[in-house]
């Protein structure tokens, strides 16, 4: 992974031998001194000090922003959950756990909805219970990575002390979280 101010690159070896990259870029260093989103692309890696990898050798599909997020997780009888409820950039792999957690928390209030048509809107409120601290923890995430300074403090600490480092990334990525009781 290639870490930047405004980006990140990372790579992965396929079992054939290929390459696979993704990137994530800030729209302003898209315009930023030229060349699209391989000269952007090409900044991160160099800003990372791999300089060496040449964007311009690879295929690659761009995509609009990845954070989205709706006013409200519910309009009447629809209910959304997942990604078309709210998408934070996917650093931490957490949105499919997001997804099923909310799956599994909207139930009730669908057959509250269901008794009860004009009943009032409950899933809104209870999926930002839900999910507001995975939220948060994902964009504090995200922030902190475009910041090289801070993410190498990082990434020095978690070598000097391997005893911590599961436990820390664990938290990092929120896994073993306590959940929520789920309910109207």
């Amino acid at each position: 992974m290639a870490i930047g101010r405004r980006g990140y690159v990372g790579f992965v070896r396929l079992p054939d031998g290929r390459l696979n990259a993704a990137a994530a870029i800030a729209p302003a260093l898209l315009s930023a001194g030229g060349g699209g989103a391989r000269g952007a692309i090409a900044r991160i890696l160099e800003e990372a000090g791999l300089a060496g990898v040449d964007p311009h050798a690879l295929r690659w599909r761009g995509a609009p922003p990845l954070t989205r997020s709706r006013r409200s997780p519910q309009r009447g009888g629809l209910f959304a959950i997942g990604d078309a409820a709210r998408f934070v950039e996917p650093v931490t792999g957490e949105g499919m756990a997001w997804a099923l957690s909310a799956g599994q928390a909207v139930a009730p209030h669908v057959a509250a909805r269901l008794a009860s048509p004009g009943a009032p809107e409950t899933w809104p409120g209870a999926h930002r219970r839900l999910l507001r601290s995975r939220h948060v923890r994902c964009r504090v995430v995200s922030r902190a990575m475009r910041h090289p300074c801070l993410l190498g403090l990082f990434m020095g600490a978690m070598g000097a002390a391997p005893g911590v480092r599961a436990g820390a990334l664990r938290a990092l990525i929120g896994a073993g979280a306590p959940r929520p009781e789920h309910g109207p």
